[in-house]
């Protein structure tokens, strides 16, 4: 996985760029958009890594000099499975090394964001075991009755620590029937906190530096975080 940004006093990512990347989500073929600091990405790179392919998309890759033709198996955020033109033949090949075969590569449409956005310092959290999850009420209601929320939660990978996951949600209670439903929005990793166990303490340090993360790039206006508080997804519909 890319290294997400860092809480790290020397790279506060209140004070330099944020931008983020395709990822795989834990166990599954799903990708996920994680946050990393803008100067850990080459110069040029970026719209290769940020262009999404789907089974089936006809693509000119690099390999071993050569250039040549094939159809994409699967996007696997940073790289590419790829069957070749010859019957048998298939790579994995980073995405830098990949283009549409009649396009240029190019990150999804940003949400747009005509709001102010600013992320309450101490959002609601509800902490489970070795998990928590912070919650913004967004504060308007469908008319359908639905309640937006942002949401935080931290939990533990194997391999990895604890992973802070940005998403949006959105929640009725209706005839004594409480009910819960995503938004259509991408989640965003905004930060992973290495550690080989789960404790309580590196949830709260998790947890705090996730959530000071996620206020700095509100602040940036970064449109992947900042279409999670937007409560009119219309106005924050993602490419």
């Amino acid at each position: 996985m890319p290294e997400t940004a860092s809480s790290d006093p020397a790279a506060n990512p209140s004070t330099q760029e944020l931008v983020w990347l395709w990822q795989r989500q834990p166990d599954s073929t799903d990708l996920e958009k994680a946050l990393i600091l803008a100067h850990m990405v080459p110069a040029g790179w970026l719209p290769s890594l940020q262009h999404r392919y789907a089974e089936g998309d006809r693509v000119r890759f690099t390999y071993d000099g050569k250039s040549l033709l094939g159809t994409v198996v699967q996007d696997q955020g940073m790289y590419l499975a790829i069957a070749g033109e010859r019957p048998g033949s298939g790579f994995t090949i980073h995405k830098t090394d990949v283009r549409p075969h009649d396009a240029e590569p190019a990150a999804p449409v940003d949400p747009v964001i005509d709001t102010a956005i600013d992320p309450h310092p101490d959002p609601v959290i509800r902490r489970e075991g070795h998990t928590a999850t912070a919650y913004w009420n967004l504060g308007r209601s469908t008319e359908d009755g639905w309640l937006p929320w942002a949401r935080l939660h931290i939990a533990f990978q194997p391999d990895i620590g604890f992973v802070a996951t940005l998403s949006s949600i959105e929640e009725r209670d209706h005839a004594g029937e409480h009910r819960e439903r995503q938004r259509p929005l991408d989640p965003v990793v905004v930060h992973h906190q290495p550690t080989r166990r789960p404790s309580h303490h590196a949830v709260r340090t998790c947890l705090r530096a996730a959530i000071d993360i996620v206020i700095s790039a509100a602040g940036q206006r970064q449109p992947v975080v900042c279409a999670h508080f937007v409560p009119t997804l219309a106005a924050a519909q993602e490419g």
